[in-house]
């Protein structure tokens, strides 16, 4: 929503940004500004879309190797069910580090929405 004062270069846009302990802080963009940190919002969903791709092929592998899915890998793994096998610690780490991503980008996508 855009408030405007009498003159088109002094349109702001007031957002609502999260830090990593979900503390919001008000911004105020100039109509200027507002393009250019929406794009940068847009390629860095971007760049963080083909990382979780890449991450989500890597823990096909360890489904596939273990012929067990994520879920039922890390409710087990956390309940100390399957042991320390240094793979179970890279799938654990893969399988967290997407649920981060996924957390990340859908912060991105209600900034870019609003």
């Amino acid at each position: 929503m855009y408030a405007q004062d009498g003159n088109l270069s002094e349109i702001v846009k007031n957002s609502l940004y999260y830090n990593e302990e979900g503390v919001s802080m008000k911004a105020t963009l100039t109509i200027e500004e507002f393009p250019i940190i929406r794009d940068a919002l847009k390629r860095e969903m971007a760049l963080l879309e083909a990382k979780l791709q890449l991450i989500k092929e890597e823990v096909n592998g360890f489904e596939k190797r273990f012929n067990m899915s994520s879920s039922k890998f890390i409710q087990d793994f956390e309940q100390g069910i399957l042991g320390d096998d240094q793979a179970f610690f890279e799938w654990w780490g893969l399988v967290r580090g997407a649920i981060k991503l996924e957390e990340k980008m859908s912060k991105i996508k209600a900034v870019l929405s609003s």
